[in-house]
């Protein structure tokens, strides 16, 4: 087994039904392979609005996209009910030069969403 380590990969606060860009592609500091996805399900406000939001990761190493998803947990009242994380194993090269380009959707539209999504890399060294 080689270096594992999490990195915060993306942050969706989109609130759009149709896939949409969550910001910049992520660089991997090496070449390297990703061994999980997790999205981290939160509001931003009391009156947080979130039922499940699908996130689809794309690369030109892998030939098709990457798509998990979470569930939220509907109007987020106070006090909030915890959402547990949304793990989804994985086991795709990732080359440093090439970015990971990640676009997210909810099926409903989404009241001030903060999901933070974190990569679980594996490297060689």
């Amino acid at each position: 087994m080689g270096k594992l380590w999490w990195d915060n990969i993306g942050t969706i606060n989109t609130t759009s039904t149709s896939y949409t860009s969550i910001g910049n592609k992520y660089f991997a500091p090496v070449d390297c392979r990703l061994r999980m996805v997790r999205l981290s399900v939160a509001g931003d406000a009391a009156n947080s609005l979130i039922e499940s939001v699908t996130l689809r990761i794309t690369s030109p190493e892998w030939g098709r996209s990457l798509v998990v998803g979470a569930a939220g947990a509907g109007l987020r009242t106070v006090p909030a009910i915890p959402v547990p994380n949304s793990n989804h194993e994985t086991d795709l090269p990732v080359k440093a030069s090439q970015g990971l380009d990640m676009q997210a959707k909810f099926n409903v539209t989404a009241t001030t969403p903060d999901i933070q999504v974190y990569g679980l890399f594996e490297s060689a060294n």
